[in-house]
């Protein structure tokens, strides 16, 4: 931040990159890219592992037959 007033608050903060140098946008710029897209996925990512966990749990206690009716546990408290 060498470009800005006041100059003498600014040396406090040193680093590797000048005001507006492309090798920011390369190095620091695409980690928060990244973040941003890894966030705004994890939602739908989080939603669609736990319907089909909770399909292959259904599957694995009917065994895998498409009678909803028919299950290995016989009271709410064995089904959960």
């Amino acid at each position: 931040m060498s470009e800005h007033e006041p100059k003498e608050f600014f040396k406090l903060f040193k680093g590797p990159f000048y005001d507006y140098m492309p090798q920011w946008y390369i190095d620091v710029g695409l980690k928060i890219i990244t973040t941003y897209l890894v966030q705004g996925m994890m939602p739908y990512i989080n939603f669609i592992k736990e319907t089909v966990l909770a399909r292959a749990k259904i599957c694995a206690d009917s065994k895998c037959s498409n009678n909803k009716f028919k299950s290995k546990a016989h009271n709410i408290f064995m089904y959960k």
